[in-house]
């Protein structure tokens, strides 16, 4: 197992690194820059506002049927210093309109209307919601942002738990639990299961199995963005996303609470 570890971290790594490259970052300059940017006037102040602005970006794949359900999960928190950035990956006249109706300022509606170049099997490659979620953090202009995948929830006090806990502590990168519905319409708990995973650097860090819908960051990290490769497999590109941030070396802090739920 040790042997099977060990090239798991090397092929990781090198995955990463490539990551990185392509986004023209590198992973010694980005904790460079995040270590001193930690003392600067703008890092800070995000924990020092009353009521820090947060961004929440859905991409946006779905009928409007389901995706009403995640949005209006936003809408109704009791936190209310947000926008909400909802990408398209295609033209949606009737989320167009409902917005339209709506007229709640907080939502910004963006559509990437992308054409893939790929052909054959990957032809559907941007249906991950990578480029939807990399296309919002480059619009966002939130001190901390966070994610929703358009078929699920945030429970109602999401953003205010996570906020409360950035603030008391200056944590750059928060997590939380999820809950799940079963096929008996029976509520589940899912935990986030901890094991280790090897740095880039010195030691190792408990890892937890982290989804987009379960994390909530500071501004800073609107510069990572999400891997565009393997659509099929989000979670691969959840795990390679996290990964790429906590080689980083964020100040991380769980929060031992059900946040969001799975539909």
């Amino acid at each position: 197992m040790g042997k099977i570890a060990r090239i798991e971290s090397t092929t990781n790594f090198m995955y990463d690194m490539l990551e990185f490259k392509w986004q023209g970052n590198d992973l010694v300059t980005l904790q460079t820059r995040l270590s001193k940017s930690r003392k600067t006037t703008s890092f800070q102040k995000s924990f020092s506002k009353n009521n820090p602005k947060v961004s929440v970006i859905i991409p946006i794949s779905r009928p409007l049927s389901v995706s009403l359900r995640s949005i209006e999960s936003v809408l109704r928190q009791s936190y209310t210093n947000f926008e909400l950035i909802l990408v398209c990956e295609s033209k949606n006249t009737d989320l167009e309109n409902w917005i339209r109706k709506l007229g709640d300022k907080r939502i910004i509606l963006e559509v990437l209307d992308v054409e893939s170049v790929v052909s054959g099997l990957w032809s559907k490659w941007a249906v991950s919601g990578a480029r939807s979620r990399n296309h919002g953090m480059e619009i966002a202009s939130g001190d901390f942002f966070t994610f929703l995948d358009d078929d699920d929830l945030m429970l109602e006090n999401k953003i205010l738990r996570c906020v409360e806990v950035a603030k008391s502590n200056n944590s750059e990168f928060l997590a939380h639990h999820e809950s799940s519905i079963n096929s008996k319409n029976d509520e589940l708990l899912r935990l986030n299961k901890i094991f280790k995973t090897r740095r880039y650097h010195s030691g190792s860090v408990d890892y937890f199995g982290l989804g987009s819908n379960v994390i909530f960051l500071h501004k800073f990290f609107l510069q990572v963005k999400w891997p565009l490769f393997n659509y099929k497999n989000l979670r691969g590109n959840d795990s390679v996303y996290v990964r790429m941030i906590l080689s980083l070396n964020p100040k991380f802090e769980f929060i031992p609470e059900v946040l969001s739920k799975k539909s």
